[in-house]
C-alpha cells in the first residue's frame, strides 16, 4: 500500500497531507511576513542551513514548511552584539 497525498489551497496557502499530520507550505515572501524579515533574509537561512525549504514546482521558488519558521521566531531582532574592549 502506497502512501497517499492530497494536496488542497487555501488561499495562498498550500497544504500538503500525507498519512500523518498536514503540512501548510509557505512561500518565501509569506515566510518573510511570518517573521518580519525580507526574503532575502530568508534566503540567507536556507543558504546558512538555519531554515530547510524545497524547490517548487517549477523548479525555482522556494516552499518552506510553516512550522520550520518556529526555532527562528525566537531569535533576537537586529544585528548581533559586538565584542568590546575591556
Amino acid at each position: 500500500m502506497g502512501m497517499g497525498f492530497q494536496v488542497s489551497y487555501l488561499g495562498e496557502r498550500t497544504t500538503l497531507t500525507t498519512a500523518t499530520a498536514p503540512t501548510i507550505w509557505l512561500t518565501t515572501r509569506q515566510a518573510a511576513r511570518e517573521l518580519h524579515v525580507t526574503p532575502g533574509r530568508i534566503r540567507q537561512f536556507v543558504v546558512e542551513q538555519r531554515l530547510p525549504a524545497y524547490k517548487g514546482r517549477n523548479g525555482r521558488d522556494l516552499l518552506i514548511a510553516a512550522q520550520d519558521l518556529n526555532p527562528l521566531r525566537d531569535r533576537r531582532p537586529g544585528r548581533p552584539e559586538r565584542a568590546r574592549d575591556t
